[in-house]
């Protein structure tokens, strides 16, 4: 039994149609695999298969082969067994994000296997529109904006694929009326491409969630051939001179040792690291521990080295208990200035993918590299995030049953003013549990205090967190954050400064969170018992990793635009897309068919104007040989009866009585012209 499918038109023998199509598939296949989709045996079954596949199908494609059917239909069968199987085995959140890639490479099978029955036009368009399903795969998979190149590729192929159809479509239908250009209409099929491919696009960017994934074959990490080099786990930053200050704009002070809260200084504007992530959190860096009324130290600096092999499996640090359920957040690090040698990751990292060189661990879960990262280098970290929200951290045991080590570590104050004990004991009173001191530490805060760049410089002396509650009022980050921990150690809770980034401006056109070296933060790290650390920050909104939402690959779209968008320019714009639209609309509003005028029209239009150069004018209802008499000469009326003839009897007239009557016409036309 045949399939109905394989009934759907002649066999198309266009060859230039057929190479459009496989310009337009193999762009959306390639799109694909370079995002590591598949692995290398499917990539290169896609790369030989697809267009070998193409071959065989021109060549056969006036033979029907129910067995060729067949066999191609159980593989497409089996492909979406093994798909169906493979999204059986995925619920909840992890559904829609780690379905993307055996999607992708079921649809990757299907080209394959389609490739070898494109008999008809409707089987090379409908692989075509297909193509477009992994073109938007990849634009969510992508990890940067050269996707856009292969996407602007697909459009031209696709492009011409339609126009190469509807001219062959034209020249089925009136073969005369095909080769007229006017006649032919090419604005809808553009303007409908182009509608489909934005219409695909904004569902997907809206519906699918972007970000790297797990099920991915291959997870970035690299370094470039020129850094190598041995710091036996010490922090080393580029950016820093030896004692501390930056070099450049790009340089954070807080990617070092120490960390000094009196010090004012601005960071530039400059791209320092791409990453790629379903969502955003802190990229933190390392932490601080030791407190002396201006200045952050890190005391616990012991590394432990890691298995020189990849990926690598963190243990669990010493301060953290053992995770609980949740999710992983896989980030992919790209970095583009040179900076510390730093792994940074959203907490807690529990896997590494990092070039074969070796890496450290401290105690509280910083990660360094044993060689520099500088630009070209990258890196994949797998983070566990349990689902830790409000209420778990409000039933968190009380901090009284913390081991001696972390109260000897991160409740250590120096002569802290007794007005900033004061006004943390005040704040908290009347509050229960560790989560609600916070967040009354936090409002108030908000409330008395604001972020800002332009802060007076610290005098001699003078303690940070006092100057900045009760003088300034303003500060950077690391001021609003230093004052958070030091009024919660003074309330007994454990609490520590965090040095990283802010997840940064998320394109989304790559997907991909573009961190500038503005995006340097400092915040607040809280202990929970039974938890662990959990971060804070007065300045900005921390969602909770029980709270946190995933992205969607459009979210973010009409802001990222804007920004870059004054508004005369958006003015502009607007008003193109008005005149564009006014223009597409007037072109092709409905028109009246023009028929060809026949030979006889033309001749009757002819004689009717010679009549009036000489003051013969046709009336109404006189027939053409009654007014062809009224010239009063016989080739006039010769020329008439020839023109019924033509419009009226049966095979019309012969060649040469058509170019005696036309002779006669021009012999009626010259006096005309004389006179």
């Amino acid at each position: 039994m045949k399939l109905k499918a394989r009934s759907t038109g002649p066999a198309e023998a266009s060859v230039a149609l057929r190479v459009a199509v496989l310009c337009a598939v193999m762009t959306g296949v390639l799109a694909v695999v370079r995002e590591g989709v598949g692995g290398q045996l499917l990539g290169l079954a896609c790369l030989i298969g697809i267009p070998l596949g193409a071959l065989i199908s021109y060549r056969r494609r006036e033979i029907r082969s129910s067995l060729v059917s067949g066999i191609l239909g159980m593989l497409v069968v089996i492909a979406a067994v093994v798909l169906m199987r493979t999204l059986s085995g995925l619920a909840g959140p992890a559904l829609a994000s780690d379905a993307r890639v055996p999607l992708a490479e079921f649809f990757l099978i299907l080209e394959v296997v389609r490739s070898f029955e494109q008999r008809s036009r409707r089987d090379l368009l409908f692989t075509m529109w297909s193509s477009l399903t992994l073109l938007a795969l990849a634009g969510v998979l992508s990890r940067s904006v050269t996707f856009g190149v292969l996407a602007v590729m697909w459009c031209l192929a696709a492009l011409a694929a339609l126009t190469i159809a509807h001219r062959l479509w034209l020249g089925e239908q009136d073969p005369l009326e095909a080769a007229a250009p006017k006649e032919s209409h090419l604005v809808g099929p553009i303007l409908g491409l182009g509608g489909a491919v934005i219409g695909a696009a904004a569902i997907l960017l809206v519906v699918l969630p972007t970000g790297p994934i797990g099920a991915l074959r291959t997870l970035a990490a690299s370094l470039p051939p020129s850094k190598s080099g041995n710091l036996s786990g010490g922090l080393s930053n580029p950016g820093l001179n030896p004692d501390g200050s930056p070099k450049t704009q790009n340089a954070y002070t807080g990617f070092n040792t120490k960390l000094d809260t009196g010090e004012r200084f601005s960071l530039s504007n400059e791209l320092v690291m791409r990453v790629r992530a379903d969502r955003p959190d802190f990229w933190r860096g390392q932490t601080f521990d030791k407190w002396d009324g201006r200045s952050w130290e890190q005391t616990d600096t012991e590394t432990f080295s890691l298995p020189d092999a990849s990926p690598v499996r963190l243990p669990t640090p010493p301060d953290e208990p053992q995770p609980g359920p949740g999710r992983d957040l896989t980030q992919t690090f790209y970095v583009e200035q040179p900076g510390p040698n730093l792994i940074f990751a959203s907490p807690t990292a529990s896997l590494v993918y990092f070039p074969q060189t070796s890496i450290v661990e401290l105690r509280d879960g910083t990660l360094r590299s044993t060689s520099d990262l500088g630009p070209g280098s990258s890196y994949t970290v797998v983070s566990h995030r349990a689902n830790i929200t409000a209420t778990t951290l409000r039933q968190s045991p009380s901090p009284d049953t913390l081991p001696r080590d972390i109260w000897a570590r991160y409740l250590q104050l120096p002569n802290t003013p007794q007005r900033v004990r004061d006004l943390a004991q005040k704040l908290t009173a009347g509050q229960t549990n560790t989560y609600d001191k916070v967040n009354a530490l936090q409002d108030w805060m908000a409330a008395h205090s604001k972020y800002s760049l332009n802060i007076p410089p610290l005098p001699d002396g003078a303690d940070s967190v006092d100057r900045f509650l009760f003088v300034d009022h303003v500060g950077f980050c690391e001021q609003i954050g230093s004052s958070l921990v030091v009024m919660l150690r003074s309330q007994g809770i454990p609490a520590r400064l965090a040095v990283g980034y802010v997840p940064g401006e998320r394109n989304p056109f790559s997907g991909l969170y573009e961190v500038k070296a503005k995006d340097a933060h400092a915040w607040a790290e809280v202990y929970f018992p039974g938890v662990g650390w959990q971060p804070f920050d007065p300045t900005a909104n921390v969602p909770l990793a029980g709270d946190a939402a995933t992205t969607s690959a459009g979210s973010g779209l009409a802001t990222y635009v804007g920004r870059r968008l004054d508004g005369e320019v958006m003015y502009w714009i607007l008003g193109g897309v008005a005149l564009t639209s006014a223009f597409f609309t007037w072109r092709n509003r409905p028109r009246r068919t023009r028929r060809k005028r026949s030979w006889a029209a033309k001749a009757a239009a002819e004689l009717e104007s010679v009549g009036r150069s000489s003051g013969r004018v046709r009336q109404r209802g006189e027939t053409l040989i009654e007014f062809a008499r009224g010239f009063g000469d016989p080739r006039a009326s010769a020329v008439a009866e020839a023109i019924s003839r033509e419009a009226f009897a049966p095979g019309g007239l012969g060649p040469e009585e058509r170019h005696d009557a036309e002779e006669k016409l021009l012999a009626l036309r010259r006096p005309a012209l004389d006179a």
